[in-house]
């Protein structure tokens, strides 16, 4: 799952430096939002389901 969010968070952010010729400490500010974007909406869809199943879809197995 974080593989996924990881390889779009970079690819999105290379594809917008290319683009735009941003300089990097654009790009690291780019790229610390999105990525904090994509973990609010993994934890809003993680307490949705949860509320429905009674149980965390994202839950560490011990």
């Amino acid at each position: 799952m974080f593989a996924l969010l990881y390889g779009l968070m970079f690819g999105f952010t290379a594809s917008l430096t290319l683009w735009q010729d941003l300089p990097p400490i654009q790009v690291i500010v780019v790229m610390v939002v999105l990525f904090g974007a994509a973990l609010v909406a993994l934890g809003g869809a993680n307490e949705s389901l949860q509320l429905h199943s009674g149980r965390p879809l994202l839950s560490r197995q011990q």
